[in-house]
């Protein structure tokens, strides 16, 4: 514990000297951040570690992410969600967890050149024991190593998703002392970590924190470290008939009706259109498709529009504590993937959670992310070229597929709800910090070393001047 603490005030001791000679702190800063620090770190000694879940982008889908993991979190401990707000994105809060029981602090990115002085602001007056990053991208290896050097907190990495499947070309991890030799120019570098780069860079930094969580089995199998998945909690996730027949008088729903729910971001290559298309084709007009959620494309509107016909239903983005009801109010949900797609063949999509809670039948394409959900019976696998007869055939027998329902609501009670995840998550934790008092020494080495390789404290100095 001293030799970690001799650490952390010599870091934090290095933060202020060098921003005191760009005039950045005054010595009255100097003096308030070193009491602050201390006073900080004494009165963690006996107390329950205060928690922080970080997100790479907070006004986008990626915070639902974030929300789970809070969520698992706050069962045991003082949970914050933080994260950032990029100006190109919104610059704000995503509006499904506007109401989010959780609180939230935000670091905005209006221009990358000033955006090492924002996160070590934000570090400065934000202190966590523990610091859990969602995706491993530049901005969150930054907050972790700014988190590891000044306050000593513990970093855990979380990957859900293969990062690199979202890159168009150039999907490989890029080590970062190549990625400084390729680009020379200061201030051109921290707009390029902002963007694909800092998905390359951060990818091939994944494993330098304290340990690694995981969304679902394929990924553990390339990056280890504990599953949790896109965890909802029991006690609010449960099939309900008084519920879901509220719900669906609330929207229009017939209550005979079979539903069949989209709920989330609609994207072209979500399937969106090619199930719409066959629950027209069905001609039942019993059969309805909801679709709950944003469509950011307006031509997929009208897409959609034009080929579901009297069968579709478009609901508006619905607040994050509504999914229970959104989801409760249907019968199935058909969940399509790219099968060629890097991206899906690590994805477990939240969707399938949600369904699963709520007893749904799961049509899902089968990736090895959630292969092992197929295995459990707990969703049947479908195919681009055969939705059609799928959904007829559930159409003309809804009662065949009961089982399905049964085994997925016993799957995410075994291990998909936050109550389970819980548990995991606290031995976990317990596991980490007995195994990190032999080795803080060691970890905090290679941060720091990282730290210096992304541009050390004298490129603080030189960006703080564009603040």
């Amino acid at each position: 514990m001293n030799n970690k603490r001799q650490a952390v005030e010599a870091s934090v001791q290095k933060v202020i000297e060098t921003l005191s000679a760009s005039n950045s702190l005054t010595w009255l800063d100097k003096l308030s951040l070193d009491l602050a620090r201390a006073r900080y770190l004494r009165s963690r000694r006996t107390s329950a570690p205060k928690i922080a879940v970080c997100g790479v982008n907070m006004c986008i889908n990626a915070a639902g992410r974030v929300q789970a993991l809070a969520d698992i979190y706050a069962c045991s401990y003082d949970t914050t969600m933080i994260g950032f707000l990029p100006k190109n994105s919104g610059g704000t809060l995503w509006a499904p967890l506007v109401s989010s029981k959780h609180r939230f602090r935000g670091i905005p990115i209006t221009d990358p050149q000033v955006l090492v002085t924002h996160a070590l602001k934000f570090v400065m007056e934000n202190p966590f024991d523990i610091v859990h990053l969602s995706k491993p991208r530049f901005v969150n290896i930054l907050i972790g190593v700014l988190y590891k050097l000044i306050w000593g907190s513990q970093i855990f990495m979380d990957v859900d998703d293969e990062d690199l499947g979202i890159l168009k070309e150039r999907q490989e991890t890029i080590p970062l002392d190549s990625f400084f030799e390729q680009n020379q120019d200061r201030e051109l570098r921290w707009s390029q970590l902002v963007t694909s780069d800092g998905v390359r860079v951060g990818v091939a930094l994944w494993d330098i924190f304290d340990g690694v969580t995981v969304s679902n089995p394929a990924l553990k199998e390339k990056y280890g470290g504990l599953i949790l998945p896109h965890a909802r909690s029991a006690n609010q996730f449960q099939p309900d008939i008084v519920r879901k027949n509220s719900v669906r008088r609330e929207f229009g729903i017939p209550l005979e009706a079979k539903v069949f729910l989209f709920f989330g971001t609609v994207r072209k290559h979500k399937g969106v259109v090619e199930t719409a298309r066959a629950m027209a084709k069905t001609g039942r007009k019993d059969a309805i498709f909801v679709v709950a959620g944003s469509i950011p494309d307006r031509n997929l509107t009208k897409e959609l529009k034009a080929v579901g016909g009297k069968n579709l239903r478009l609901l508006p983005v619905q607040p994050f504590e509504r999914i229970p009801d959104i989801v409760g109010m249907a019968d199935a949900v058909v969940l399509l993937q790219d099968d060629s797609s890097l991206l899906a063949k690590y994805q477990l999509p939240a969707k399938l959670v949600d369904a699963m809670a709520m007893g749904l039948t799961i049509f899902v394409s089968p990736t090895p992310a959630v292969q092992d959900v197929i295995d459990a019976g707990a969703a049947r696998a479908i195919f681009r070229n055969k939705i059609e007869q799928s959904i007829s055939d559930y159409l003309s027998s809804p009662e065949d597929s009961k089982e399905c329902g049964a085994a997925g609501r016993k799957l995410f009670l075994d291990q998909f709800s936050v109550e389970a995840c819980d548990l995991k998550l606290r031995k976990f934790l317990e596991e980490r910090r007995a195994r990190n008092s032999k080795a803080k020494k060691t970890v905090f080495t290679r941060v720091t070393s990282v730290f210096e390789e992304i541009g050390g404290w004298e490129e603080i100095a030189k960006l703080d001047k564009c603040a």
